[in-house]
């Protein structure tokens, strides 16, 4: 018990005379700033002016069509000759396999969850490009030839305050409806009418934009403007190419 006391009355007078004084050249020594180096900055020429940010994205347009390489390709010439001329990846991560997540995962990197992040009952704070870009000054807008309420799109919208928002119902006479399919159904505008009425309406000259298209003519049942000069132009390029057997029967 002697030696006991003795080190404990020995431990606690060096714990009170010891210095403990911290000397360092930086007030945080263990904070360190992340090292990541610039590997975009040199491809844009930025401006004292926040720039317009627009986002299109086509139903459908998979690997499968685009880029060198692709099992059907040629039959996107223009997006192809774009490859080659900008920034492109051949390879990305997406955080679903359809169209119906593709705003939570794209705009978000949002998981996508048992059913899906659109599906949820309700939808817990997240950042997003919306957001970000919100909140630093942009007019936040959305375009869709379709209608915005399926698969959540309008609530996953409104939780994240668009500015404004075109859907089907925003059209007007002006405007021709897609072709209907055997059951007498359309899903809305086609791809050409959705940005005829997105030019036509105002905007505001002194506030950066954001704006998100969402094609659909290239959705199934596949029914584009006079189908028959598109199917002529398919049929001449088949003819045109090696595709036979099961890759001509999947064309």
């Amino acid at each position: 018990n002697q030696n006991k006391t003795q080190y404990l009355a020995i431990n606690l007078y060096q714990s009170a005379t010891e210095d403990n004084s911290y000397v360092a050249d930086v007030e945080y020594p263990l904070i360190k700033r992340p090292e990541m180096p610039d590997v975009l900055g040199s491809y844009f020429d930025l401006k004292k002016d926040k720039p317009n940010i627009v986002f299109i994205m086509v139903e459908g347009l998979g690997r499968d069509f685009v880029g060198e390489g692709a099992e059907y390709g040629g039959f996107t010439p223009f997006l192809d000759s774009l490859t080659t001329k900008s920034l492109y990846w051949e390879n990305c991560l997406s955080t679903t396999g359809r169209t119906f997540g593709v705003l939570p995962g794209l705009y978000g990197s949002l998981p996508f969850g048992k059913s899906g992040f659109m599906e949820l009952d309700k939808y817990p704070n997240k950042l997003t490009l919306f957001g970000i870009l919100k909140n630093n000054g942009y007019h936040t807008s959305f375009y869709q030839g379709t209608n915005s309420t399926f698969d959540n799109v309008d609530r996953f919208l409104q939780s994240e305050d668009i500015d404004f928002v075109l859907d089907k119902s925003g059209f007007g006479s002006k405007y021709e409806l897609q072709a209907e399919d055997a059951a007498g159904s359309t899903w809305g505008y086609p791809d050409k009418e959705l940005f005829k009425k997105s030019m036509s309406l105002p905007r505001a000259e002194t506030q950066p934009r954001m704006e998100v298209y969402m094609t659909i003519s290239t959705h199934e049942p596949f029914i584009p403007p006079t189908p028959e000069y598109y199917e002529k132009k398919v049929e001449k390029f088949i003819s045109q190419g090696d595709y036979t057997g099961q890759k001509r029967k999947v064309i």
